[in-house]
């Protein structure tokens, strides 16, 4: 149900200044117009108008924090003051906060401040390991905004004692996860590493997600041509009519990644891990930067398709919050502020705040014929 708010600031929006008689009246009945108590109640303007870029971090997540100081296990109230002056230091707006590594949800959902704050925490649902078994029981408390990544393929990480996952979209748990996402209206987080994958799991891989409707093997192996994965597709296991996003780029290059975005509408991808720092880790991540600006077939590409760019950061460690969280975010203003103003507020915030229904700092619009319109009507 759209918020009785917006629908309040888009009556505001379609008065006529010229009839003051008629404005007098409405802003008498309708006062809440006027207020600026919190940013849920202003007219939401249009993003050309401000001066700063903000972002959303679409996809984040905390394991067990240490206080370097006590060397004690962070409650819930110091992580939370850790977070949102890291946030504001940054200028992110909206984090999606998940539990990772034996964190609890109750402590994601006591760090969290989904209404109120310049500054704010959506708590989301781990879907990993044995936190799946919950997850319904979570989704139907109501406390939740999100759902995290689902591991399809995750290569081993011993640095983060994080073992190898191979898990295929057509399995019951992937299925189920994939339903609650549509029935939520939350994205569907999909976790590959395509780069990482070894040539017989790449291939199985690939025939299961022709079977759920994906062809993700087809501009690179005829195996996967579009009348042949056609062939595999499962009416019943069809995971194309609900946003699919591909964290960290799926490892996949540029022209894979138009490949899959111009042959599939419901295709995103997350920006997270496809950087320089990350690039220099011992996992094939891809580098989206060349002298710290976007490569230009990644610009040519993002500039092309706006609406299907997500940022996000991915924080698993707590090194990643202390260590790399600044520097990536002026990594990633720095690059998208050479882009359209509108194309890097679509992929700093306006991308996520559509499609997880977060309420806007300002609105992002593109002209007819480049890329979705992101309206207003569009928020919650």
């Amino acid at each position: 149900m759209k918020n009785p708010r917006v629908k309040i600031n888009n009556l505001c929006r379609r008065i006529n200044p010229s009839h003051l008689a008629v404005m007098l009246v409405v802003l008498t009945l309708l006062s809440g117009c006027q207020t600026t108590i919190s940013e849920d109640t202003k007219i939401v303007p249009n993003c050309l108008s401000l001066q700063a870029l903000y972002f959303v971090d679409a996809h984040s997540q905390v394991a067990k924090f240490i206080n370097t100081q006590s060397g004690e296990e962070m409650t819930a109230d110091e992580i939370r003051s850790f977070i949102i002056q890291k946030m504001q230091t940054a200028n992110i707006a909206r984090t999606i906060l998940a539990p990772r590594a034996g964190q609890t949800h109750r402590t994601i959902l006591d760090v969290s401040n989904p209404e109120q704050g310049t500054s704010r925490i959506y708590p989301a649902i781990a879907t990993k390991g044995n936190y799946y078994f919950r997850m319904q029981k979570r989704i139907d408390s109501g406390n939740f905004y999100a759902l995290g990544e689902v591991l399809l393929y995750h290569a081993e990480k011993s640095s983060l004692n994080a073992p190898e996952v191979i898990m295929y979209p057509s399995v019951r748990r992937v299925q189920a996860i994939y339903q609650a996402a549509k029935k939520q209206g939350w994205p569907f987080i999909a976790h590959i590493e395509d780069a990482a994958m070894r040539s017989n799991t790449r291939s199985i891989m690939y025939q299961e997600m022709c079977r759920v409707g994906f062809n993700i093997g087809g501009y690179a192996d005829d195996r996967f041509s579009e009348r042949l994965c056609h062939a595999l597709y499962q009416d019943d296991l069809n995971m194309t009519d609900h946003p699919v996003v591909f964290i960290h780029m799926a490892q996949l290059p540029p022209d894979r990644v138009k490949w899959l975005i111009t042959h599939h509408s419901n295709v995103y991808f997350m920006t997270s891990h496809s950087d320089p720092i990350a690039a220099a880790r011992p996992q094939p991540w891809i580098n989206m930067f060349n002298n710290g600006e976007l490569h230009p077939k990644w610009a040519k590409l993002i500039k092309a398709y706006p609406d299907r760019f997500i940022f996000a950061l991915d924080n698993v460690t707590q090194k990643h919050w202390t260590h790399d969280y600044e520097r990536l975010v002026k990594l990633w203003r720095n690059a998208l502020e050479l882009l359209p103003n509108n194309v890097a507020h679509a992929v700093a915030h306006g991308n996520a705040e559509r499609l997880w229904g977060l309420p806007p700092l300002c609105y992002v619009e593109f002209p007819e014929g480049n890329g979705a319109s992101i309206q207003p009507d569009n928020f919650p």
